[in-house]
């Protein structure tokens, strides 16, 4: 019913984490599945665009993904920036104490 998805650096270099956002965002529209982003030590900016930790190179000979699973999860990283949640850039307890706050 719910799904809170936590962003990290390098969230980007996990094809498991990648594969995941796309099915709660698949979710989302189809069953109306409550999505929270935490962008904990990420900038949304970068998760939106692609950039830094959060740009999606697939080489020749990797085996990272296809150019279809590439496509899914650039549109997918786009999509769950553009949901509200909330940005995390301090400690590591504030991320419970924030996740406490906002239930």
């Amino acid at each position: 019913m719910a799904s809170i998805v936590v962003l990290l650096e390098n969230y980007a270099t996990s094809t498991w984490c990648l594969d995941e956002l796309v099915l709660i965002l698949k979710q989302r529209k189809e069953q109306n599945h409550f999505v929270l982003p935490v962008f904990y030590h990420a900038n949304p900016s970068d998760v939106r665009k692609q950039t830094g930790s959060f740009a999606i190179e697939v080489k020749p000979s990797s085996s990272k993904g296809t150019d279809d699973n590439v496509t899914q999860w650039k549109k997918a990283l786009t999509e769950v920036s553009d949901i509200s949640g909330f940005p995390v850039v301090y400690g590591y307890g504030s991320l419970s104490l924030l996740l406490i706050q906002s239930l």
